[in-house]
């Protein structure tokens, strides 16, 4: 458990690194404030996940959880799950009043919210 942690962990700042890359020039939003969205961002990890910042802290919390095989570890994990579920639903929930809401449910339709397909 400690090497899959260890490995989760670093691949979660990975996909954290290629989102920054791939965000730098897009005018991003806090979450939980009432500023709207200014771009859709669709390249680098966005190509694959709708919200890959969340992605990358999620697979963080589930390496600790590998990696400390501990309840309290699973139970952090769960929790920011939950968190960045409603986070990500109030983000998309803005995009969907904004000039940009076809092109984001095209978007959406593509791509899962934080875990691709594949996995």
């Amino acid at each position: 458990p400690l090497s899959v942690g260890i490995g989760l962990i670093c691949l979660s700042l990975a996909i954290f690194w290629l989102a920054v890359r791939a965000t730098r020039q897009a005018q991003l939003r806090a979450v939980f404030t009432k500023e709207m969205p200014q771009s859709l961002v669709t390249t680098g990890p966005y190509a694959f996940v709708r919200h890959p910042f969340y992605t990358s802290y999620l697979t963080f919390w589930l390496g600790l959880a590998f990696a400390s095989w501990s309840v309290i570890g699973a139970a952090l994990f769960v929790s920011t799950f939950v968190i960045y579920w409603r986070a990500a639903g109030a983000e998309e929930a803005k995009f969907m009043t904004t000039e940009m809401a076809e092109a984001y449910r095209e978007f959406a339709a593509t791509r899962s919210r934080f875990f691709p397909p594949f996995l």
